[in-house]
């Protein structure tokens, strides 16, 4: 339909505020409706309450742009779409209901409604798209319809005051910064059925204790849970045979990871700052703890690696003095695997702990300089200690 009807806004006035406001019945399309010259405009008395009716099948982009007295809105049963940003910074606006036809909720549609407390989204919805209720700073509940297949990027970013969310079995994909900054998180379970997991999902969930994965759960990314300050244990599943970096950075309360059999690489800074942890158990067939990755756990105080792993850059730079490494190996492949080697490659020269180059890549392969610390290996039931000097 290439025409579309004008709206009229019809308005009861009490005390000489527009009080409650219905459209006519009309249709409108995105393309054809510019909120900034036509609604609301600066002359026009200031809304509390929209009521639409039914017939309308749409309302369109940044329809409600920035309406900083709207309260309420009564959406038709009509209603099939909400396009991007409809009420976007809609700041005053408290619920909303959205009708069961409702098949699609764009972009930012609720962007900035910082005083939205309740919505009821449509049973039918298979997205949420990216941003739809980013910093809904007092969203306290929402219930996730069934349908639900895909959560994109932000879209519930900031929401500090949601406790609690349960994700319905079917869900597959929840993208970056979905929950990112929802400070009052408590726990997560993470459905069966979603196999990847965005990049700072969780980040700075302050309160978050309690995070359920699944087996089957095959890609984590970076920043996953980094900043997640109140998480104490986490239980990785046999899927997950890679954690990426930061994934852990500065989840001072952690005080337990528990790997699977088939995990052989921790990229850089995964574990960074993680104060709490006092040990860090890596399974038998583990090959590269790489950069960084538990810098800074000062509370560590032994670390247990078999004889296939290889230590990267600084990945034990501040730990306290004291600590213990219990190598699964003898002496001799001890030295060989802490000895730094120099390799060739087309651009650059750097030292590398894999002189025959097995899984992972490390740039630097040395042992802390500033700390005194023993290294037990057990096949030789033999001890070595570091830096002696340094001994309190």
């Amino acid at each position: 339909m290439d025409q579309f009807q004008p709206l009229t806004l019809i308005c009861e006035f009490i005390d000489g505020q527009a009080k409650h406001v219905s459209v006519e019945p009309g249709l409108f399309g995105q393309r054809e409706w510019t909120p900034s010259r036509t609604y609301p405009a600066p002359t026009h008395p200031k809304l509390r309450k929209v009521i639409f009716p039914e017939g309308i099948t749409e309302i369109g982009n940044q329809f409600f742009l920035a309406d900083k007295d709207l309260e309420e809105v009564v959406l038709p049963e009509s209603l099939e779409v909400i396009h991007h940003g409809a009420f976007m910074e809609c700041t005053a606006l408290k619920q909303i209901r959205i009708p069961n036809n409702v098949k699609e909720i764009r972009s930012k549609a609720f962007f900035g409604c910082t005083a939205l407390q309740y919505a009821e989204l449509p049973s039918g919805l298979e997205v949420i798209r990216n941003g739809v209720f980013f910093k809904c700073e007092s969203l306290t509940e929402i219930n996730l319809p069934s349908t639900v297949e895909s959560i994109e990027d932000s879209a519930f970013y900031g929401c500090t005051s949601i406790r609690h969310i349960t994700l319905p079995e079917g869900l597959r994909q929840i993208a970056s910064r979905a929950f990112s900054g929802c400070s009052s998180l408590e726990e997560i379970t993470i459905p069966t059925t979603c196999t990847e997991l965005g990049a700072e999902t969780f980040s700075g969930c302050h309160a978050l204790k309690d995070v359920r994965l699944h087996e089957g759960l095959k890609h984590l990314s970076h920043n996953l849970f980094s900043y997640c300050t109140s998480l104490e244990r986490i239980k990785l599943p046999d899927s997950i045979t890679a954690l990426p970096s930061d994934i852990f950075n500065q989840c001072t309360a952690l005080k337990e990871v528990h790997f699977s059999s088939a995990c052989s690489y921790i990229a850089w800074r995964a574990f960074y700052y993680c104060q709490s942890l006092t040990s860090f158990y890596l399974p038998d067939k583990f090959y590269t703890l790489d950069t960084k990755v538990l810098s800074y756990c000062k509370s560590l105080s032994t670390l247990y690696m078999p004889a296939t792993c290889r230590i990267g850059r600084e990945a034990l730079e501040g730990l306290p003095d004291g600590f213990k490494i219990v190598y699964r190996g003898t002496v001799s492949e001890w030295k060989h695997s802490s000895r730094p080697v120099r390799v060739e490659t087309g651009h650059e020269t750097y030292n590398s702990g894999y002189p025959e180059g097995p899984i992972g890549w490390v740039e630097y392969n040395v042992l802390p300089e500033n700390t005194y610390f023993t290294v037990e290996c057990l096949a030789d039931n033999v001890t070595l200690t570091y830096n002696e000097h340094l001994k309190k």
